[in-house]
Order: structure tokens, then C-alpha cells, then sequence
């Protein structure tokens, strides 16, 4: 019984993982360009040393 139930709740927590994601991280707040990112990353630390 235990272990079914603990496999039966991996499993949906497997399954809602990437639900909760895409909730918890809109569309609109993820960077567009991925390439653009990362430079302003980068500059950002050179820049402060």
C-alpha cells in the first residue's frame, strides 16, 4: 500500500512538474532572445570586475 501510494505520488509530482513551471515563470518574463541574455550577463560581470 505504502509503496504504491509513494509511486503513485512521484508519479503525479513527474507529471505536474512542468505545469507548476510554466505557472510559476510566465511567457512574458522570459528572455526572448537567449543569445541576448547571456551577453548582458556577461558585460553586467566585467563591467563590475
Amino acid at each position: 500500500g505504502d509503496l504504491r501510494q509513494a509511486r503513485r505520488t512521484a508519479h503525479n509530482r513527474a507529471l505536474q512538474a512542468p505545469l507548476h513551471r510554466t505557472q510559476e515563470r510566465p511567457a512574458h518574463s522570459l528572455p526572448r532572445h537567449p543569445g541576448q541574455e547571456g551577453r548582458r550577463h556577461r558585460a553586467r560581470g566585467g563591467a563590475q570586475g
